[in-house]
């Protein structure tokens, strides 16, 4: 087997993959870096996606952030067009014999709305939208399909992402920061009191090359989390700060409201001891200082 690294990176257009190019070339020159170069394909169809094999170099791994987004609508049509890809890309994985370890991209959405209880990997899932539901089956078919092939595998299950070529526009710093910007007015649902953990794009990139370079992942999932939740009440505050004529106004919320509390524990064994999460309030000064030069939606 080749001593140098491959990664392969499903979903290289996207927020997360376009980044994670970006820092694995800035940082990993050493990793030999297949993304954007495989061009446009087609996770939902069979014979694009198992046309991969020939592709994967010796010793690579798999990066999986590909799929439909939740911004996209969170509709039973877009939840069965992800599963489609998430069988695709297990064939893929059983198909493949050069895969040292898969990495596959899911998100805290997993865990639903929990009530007041520290979350852990350990935490029941118990999804409330169908993107958390596709998550779970996407995490549990990949699982199946590496331990056939004697795989590494870990899920990384992040919280809101954001930062520098966010696209998405999400409730959260990069929705409100944009909107601050452009001298628009935020919405605030509730009192803005409600627990949430933001994670800055360029640490969550740290976090999987990490996972990519160490000699054994996690078999399972793992939270990128720092332990730190923010209200949106602290993220407004933070944000008029960098922007003091942020307007902003409360509206009525349509459904009972929630916190987001992680235990770090695990990561922390993953992660050496100098490396820190990005603040709130560093992430939101560098998105403000970037002023979204070239990536930033127009």
């Amino acid at each position: 087997m080749d001593s140098k690294i491959s990664l392969v990176i499903l979903g290289s257009s996207g927020f997360v993959g376009t980044a994670l190019e970006i820092f694995t070339a800035e940082f990993h020159p050493e990793i030999n870096l297949v993304g954007s170069c495989l061009g446009r394909i087609d996770l939902s169809i069979e014979k694009e996606c198992l046309d991969l094999v020939e592709l994967i170099p010796n010793n690579s791994c798999l990066m999986v952030c590909a799929g439909i987004k939740k911004q996209f609508g969170d509709t039973i049509e877009n939840l069965l067009e992800n599963n489609k890809i998430a069988d695709n890309i297990a064939k893929l994985i059983t198909s493949s014999g050069r895969l040292s370890k898969v990495i596959y991209i899911s998100s805290a959405e997993v865990y639903g709305h929990p009530k007041d209880i520290l979350l852990s990997e350990n935490t029941l899932v118990n999804p409330s939208t169908y993107y958390g539901a596709h998550k779970i089956y996407m995490e549990g078919i990949i699982a199946k399909a590496c331990k056939g092939r004697g795989i590494g595998y870990c899920f990384p299950r992040p919280p809101l992402i954001y930062g520098d070529g966010d696209s998405s526009l999400s409730y959260g710093p990069t929705g409100f920061i944009w909107h601050a910007l452009l001298n628009k007015q935020i919405n605030v649902w509730g009192d803005g009191k409600e627990l949430r953990e933001f994670i800055y794009i360029d640490d969550l990139c740290a976090v999987l090359m990490n996972l990519v370079t160490m000699e054994k992942v996690i078999d399972g999932p793992l939270n990128i989390v720092s332990g730190i939740s923010y209200s949106f009440e602290k993220l407004l505050v933070e944000i008029k700060k960098l922007l003091p004529k942020t307007q902003s106004r409360s509206k009525l919320r349509n459904m009972d409201s929630f916190n987001l509390i992680f235990d770090p524990k695990l990561i922390k064994s993953v992660m050496s001891n100098d490396f820190k999460f990005t603040s709130l309030r560093s992430g939101l000064k560098k998105m403000y200082e970037s002023k979204g030069v070239l990536r930033w939606p127009q």
